[in-house]
This record gives C-alpha cells, structure tokens and sequence, in this order.
C-alpha cells in the first residue's frame, strides 16, 4: 500500500499543465479510523467531506484510507519512513519529467506535518526543501507555526460557524489564503478577489493573498448548513 498517490484524481491532474507533478495523502478523515485526525472539523465540512467525492465512494478506496489513517496512528515513525521513502522517488520521477514536485499531505486530514520529525530532520519540510509541500487547513493555531517554512503553503478553509469565520478574517489580514466552497463562483469575498481553485490545486503559485473557490462536490453538492455559500453576493 502506498501512502502517497500521484496522478491519481483529476484536480491535482490538472497542476501538470504548469509543469507540477502532484502526490496527495488521503487518509479516512474526522474520527473514522477511531483517532480525531481533522480537530477543527465543523458539522457542514463533516457531512460535505472530500471524502465522499470521486473515487471516495468506492469501498476498496475507503478501505486503503483506512489502513493509511492507521497506519499514522499504530506506526508514526514507520509513517514517516516510508513516506520519506516515496517522496525520494517521487523526485526522481519529476526529475525524469522535467516537472516540479508538489506534495499534499493533509488531502482529507488535519494533520500537523510540521510537529513530526523524520530521519533526523526536524520535519518533512525540512528533508525535502526542493519540494513544493501545501495543504489546507482550519486549524488557525496552525498558521503561526509554519509562517517560517518557506516550502510550505498553507490556505485556511472557511466554514460555517462564527468562529471560523473571524479566524478566516484573520487569516486574509495576515495575508493566508482563504478557501470557499461557493456556487456559483464569485468576483470577490470579504472584499478579496476570487480565483477558480478547480483549474488547479498549484496553491502554492497563487498570486498574493485570494480567496479560492470551489465549486462543492459530492455529499457538498446537498448542503444546507451553510458551509457552501450559495447565491451570488460578493459578501
């Protein structure tokens, strides 16, 4: 079982347009594997999960993200060895393709990546600094601590509760990217420009702070809690 999957879903596809070779880590998410791997989860993003999107409905997918989620939890260090292990050779296969590699590693978790070490190094961020690491996150506390990775782009998801909305302020005021789920797509938000995150997943390439749209996808197609936002008020 890989932990890491490239070329495997149409959006991260989409970043070998601009030269960038994709890896994603997709784990079972929230507390499916029995530990909380996404601590800021909200009600709506809950029941909207990526994780009910594209091949996500499939039971052997659900099954191999599973054994990864645990995988994490029973053996963090044979984790992190073996990740090391598969992003090595995912810079040979860029390498080969001439092409840029970018690593996701929170595809449908929460994972504080820069709190574990690695084969001496004090991160993966650390032991790859040729590599293009991003991810999303609702985690705020999160920001602060990897504003001094410079490999490694970070974007806050906004949701539906008050909390997270002032903490989505907050982020755009400290100049993170915000991610939102929308339909349709809007000009601006929050009185920011919004950029079409389904061209791409090349995040760490945008220019100055944006808001990302995204149009909502799977069980997100049928919210109602208000973590899609619908209608097209730029506010």
């Amino acid at each position: 079982m890989n932990i890491l999957s490239i070329r495997a879903d149409a959006k991260t596809v989409k970043g070998e347009k601009y030269g960038v070779l994709t890896g994603v880590i997709y784990m079972a998410p929230a507390s499916l594997s029995g530990v909380e791997l996404c601590p800021a989860r909200t009600p709506g993003c809950t029941k909207s999960c990526l994780f009910s999107a594209g091949k996500g409905v499939f039971g052997t997918v659900i099954a191999a993200r599973l054994r990864r989620a645990r995988y994490f939890i029973d053996d963090r260090v044979g984790f992190m060895q073996e990740l090391h292990t598969e992003i090595s050779a995912g810079v040979r296969r860029a390498a080969n393709l001439g092409m840029a590699l970018a690593i996701r590693l929170n595809g449908t978790s929460d994972i504080a990546y820069e709190d574990i070490p690695v084969n001496g190094h004090k991160n993966i961020f650390e032991a790859f600094p040729e590599v293009h690491f991003y991810d999303y996150t609702k985690r705020f506390e999160r920001l602060a601590n990897v504003f001094d990775i410079p490999n490694y782009h970070i974007t806050f998801s906004y949701a539906e509760t008050e909390k997270n909305h002032a903490e989505a302020a907050a982020a755009l005021a400290l100049g993170v990217s915000v991610s939102v789920v929308m339909a349709p797509l809007r000009d601006t938000f929050m009185g920011v420009k919004v950029i079409d995150g389904d061209d791409s997943d090349v995040r760490f390439w945008d220019a100055n702070t944006v808001v990302v749209g995204l149009k909502p996808k799977g069980k997100a197609r049928y919210d109602i809690s208000g973590f899609v936002l619908r209608g097209n008020s730029n506010e």
